[in-house]
């Protein structure tokens, strides 16, 4: 999440364009997005709604990383 520019502290508050609240339905989401494309997320920090394209990757992807 780092490499995307998400940080710790940021509240993720849309992932591909559909609002999330909570932190398992957010999980379940982002699992169901494939490996090697780029979708939009969206994070509360500081006050401001940040809106990042992120590459989703796979497993094999961060163990080599």
């Amino acid at each position: 999440a780092q490499v995307s520019g998400i940080l710790p502290g940021d509240i993720i508050t849309q992932v591909n364009n559909i609002e999330v609240q909570d932190v398992l339905p957010t999980i379940n989401l982002i699992a169901t997005l494939n490996p090697g494309e780029n979708y939009p997320i969206t994070i509360f920090r500081q006050g401001k709604y940040i809106k990042y394209d992120v590459r989703i990757l796979s497993k094999l992807d961060e163990q080599i990383t």
